[in-house]
């Protein structure tokens, strides 16, 4: 018996290679090993404070490899691509370019693998900051002149860059304003071509702050309703208390007669009252109002007697 053992043991050991060989096969197909190609962005490292790149390609291209399921999990935000700069100076340099990847997979390309890479001394200049204003107030409302809080900001680049920056502004968006608009807003930068140069500048501060008041068209004033009690009760009664609703009203005319008018006054006669009473009141305006928030009143009259 372990004789015959021993006569097949050949044939043993090369069905267990075959089997693994078709293992392999069969798991090989099933996650084969294929190629991709990602568009990275190109960062700059270690470059001195007092140097700036005026001048580098934006992204590169690497092409790599790997089993299926692995390259099916990962995208471009797993890679990266680099040029060290802490040994160059001022000048034009060519600089390879360096790449980190996630694990289980192989680069087979980068292009370009080299870059031209332009370092220049950093500069700086302080410029005022506009203001685009995209958009209209409500109905009945007008813009008033927008502030902006810094006025001015710092631009620290290469000088190139400097010397082509054509607009520095921000753009303050809205439809429809009834209300003040305050927001901070990020800086923009546009050379004299009118091309956004943000990715070779530095501003500071990198946001500022813009309020545009918003006023009503016509002018207009909240004033409170004085009650004037006229007249005399009867005998024996007294008025404990009166109360106006609304109490307040917003007129509305030409600013130097609203702003002579401070109340409005209401006349009651209380020579009829002879108990609390509610009622419905109108409003006389001075000459000159064009316009109330409010045309009538309610008042409400409280009236006991003295014993």
């Amino acid at each position: 018996m372990l004789g015959h053992f021993r006569n097949n043991m050949g044939y043993r050991l090369i069905s267990i290679f075959a089997a693994i060989v078709i293992w392999f096969f069969v798991f090989s197909e099933r996650n084969p090993t294929i190629e991709n190609v990602v568009t990275v962005p190109l960062e700059a490292t270690g470059l001195a404070r007092n140097l700036v790149v005026a001048e580098k390609p934006s992204t590169v291209n690497i092409r790599f490899q790997g089993k299926a399921n692995v390259v099916d999990r990962i995208s471009s935000r797993d890679f990266r691509a680099f040029i060290p700069l802490d040994q160059v100076d001022v000048g034009v340099r060519s600089i390879q370019v360096a790449t980190e990847v996630p694990a289980g997979v192989r680069i087979i390309s980068v292009q370009p693998s080299w870059v031209q890479v332009h370092i220049d001394q950093v500069s700086s200049m302080q410029v005022p900051v506009e203001i685009v204003v995209k958009g209209d107030a409500a109905r009945g409302y007008v813009l008033e002149k927008p502030r902006i809080t810094p006025s001015q900001v710092l631009i620290n680049g290469p000088g190139n860059y400097l010397e082509s920056i054509g607009k520095v502004y921000v753009n303050a968006t809205f439809n429809g304003l009834s209300k003040d608009y305050f927001q901070s807003l990020p800086v923009l930068v546009e050379d004299t071509d009118g091309n956004l140069i943000m990715e070779w500048v530095e501003v500071i501060p990198r946001n500022v702050d813009v309020l545009i008041p918003v006023v009503e068209d016509v002018p207009s004033r909240t004033v409170p309703i004085l009650i004037d009690l006229i007249g005399e009760l009867k005998p024996g009664l007294k008025v404990d208390k009166v109360l106006v609703y609304p109490s307040t009203v917003k007129i509305y005319g030409p600013r130097d007669i609203i702003n002579e008018i401070g109340y409005l006054t209401l006349e009651i006669d209380v020579t009829e009252i002879e108990e609390s009473i509610n009622f419905e009141v109108d409003l006389e305006f001075p000459q000159g109002i064009t316009d109330a928030s409010a045309d009538k009143v309610q008042v409400m009259l409280e009236v006991s007697n003295e014993n």
